[in-house]
């Protein structure tokens, strides 16, 4: 399955998603404020795809509902 975490680039975000694919899970998508990775969250990112676990990151603030629904209705096409 995918799991999508929101917040998925901050510090708790980047733990819950290593814990999940350290048992396995390999499809993400971490949903948050930030447009773009730091350099931390990139090295992050790296190890994770290395690791042969599918990332994507998307930028939509989910406290903005319409655009939260946009996203899903468009990510659902």
């Amino acid at each position: 399955g995918l799991h999508v975490v929101v917040g998925g680039l901050g510090g708790f975000g980047m733990a819950t998603v290593r814990w999940l694919a350290r048992r396995g899970a390999r499809h993400f998508l971490l949903i948050g404020r930030s447009p773009q990775p730091g350099e931390a969250q990139q090295a992050f990112l790296d190890e994770l795809r290395a690791e042969g676990v599918s990332v994507d990151v998307e930028s939509v603030d989910v406290t903005d509902l319409p655009a939260l629904r946009r996203y899903l209705r468009d990510a659902d096409r």
